[in-house]
């Protein structure tokens, strides 16, 4: 079935993922500035060195992060970095665990997904060039100035611009499940 005789009934694979991501942003909301208020009234989640073990796990998938974490702990402290820490892990934490329940509901099919559109393969091309720059060139720079660069200030507001970044970066893959459900459903259908 191609674009033009798709039916009302079915949903397409940019409203359907947006529906989850939006269920992923509105629970997601609370991190950055639950860390923001952790950063300003100065409260340490963890002793020093207890979490820094996950640091090269994290280094895998997001290979400036590890410049940024010795970055915030330049500026702001070990303890600060370590939070830092904390924060990306429950980021890609709760990412993952919201990529497998979208997935779950579309590879068990609990919508009829319309057909794949060009539009949804250039969501996912958009959503990867904002993943590449999150993932290898948000070193640490000295200037603020412009939003782009990552910078440490004193009050945890950096947890804001990297929840931003996380959330288009991390759209590209959960994009891609969907892309993949709708993309196997098609050829399964294509060989019955």
């Amino acid at each position: 079935m191609d674009v033009e005789t798709a039916d009302s009934t079915q949903i397409t694979m940019g409203k359907l993922a947006g529906s989850y991501f939006e269920r992923y942003v509105l629970v997601t909301t609370i991190v950055p500035l639950l860390f923001v208020l952790i950063t300003i009234g100065k409260v340490v989640l963890f002793p020093s060195g207890f979490i820094r073990n996950t640091m090269s796990s994290v280094g895998y998938v997001w290979p400036v992060f590890e410049a940024q974490y010795w970055e915030v702990g330049r500026v702001a402290g070990i303890q600060s970095a370590d939070n830092y820490l904390a924060f990306v892990s429950v980021m890609l934490i709760t990412y993952i665990v919201f990529v497998i329940y979208a997935a779950t509901a579309v590879f068990k099919g609990y919508f009829a997904v319309a057909p794949l559109r060009i539009s949804d393969l250039g969501a996912i091309v958009l959503c990867l060039i904002g993943g590449v720059y999150a993932a290898f060139l948000d070193a640490p720079k000295s200037d603020p100035r412009p939003f782009y660069n990552f910078y440490v200030d004193s009050f945890g507001f950096f947890y804001v611009r990297q929840w931003i970044l996380l959330l288009a970066g991390g759209l590209a893959p959960y994009l891609m499940v969907f892309f993949l459900a709708k993309l196997s459903g098609q050829v399964l259908a294509r060989t019955k």
